[in-house]
């Protein structure tokens, strides 16, 4: 099963919300190949966020700013 670049970009966007992880794996692809369909919806993908605000950050980032996870003060380096 390999759905188009199109199915997957909207299968993302469609439920997309503040504070979501979008992962995706690229099992179809090498460096031998054309790019997966998971490549090549990248560039929709990242369209729609960037047109509706969203910004992406790493996971450590995400939780550090979110007091509902992790209240502030957080120092995220043991002593």
């Amino acid at each position: 099963r390999n759905p188009a670049a199109s199915k997957i970009s909207k299968y993302i966007t469609k439920g997309i919300k503040p504070g979501n992880i979008i992962l995706l794996h690229d099992w179809n692809g090498s460096e031998f190949s054309q790019l997966s369909q998971t490549v090549k919806s990248l560039e929709s993908i990242m369209r729609y966020l960037k047109n509706n605000d969203y910004k992406c950050v790493t996971v450590s980032e995400m939780l550090y700013r979110s007091i509902k996870i992790i209240p502030s003060p957080f120092n995220p380096f043991y002593q």
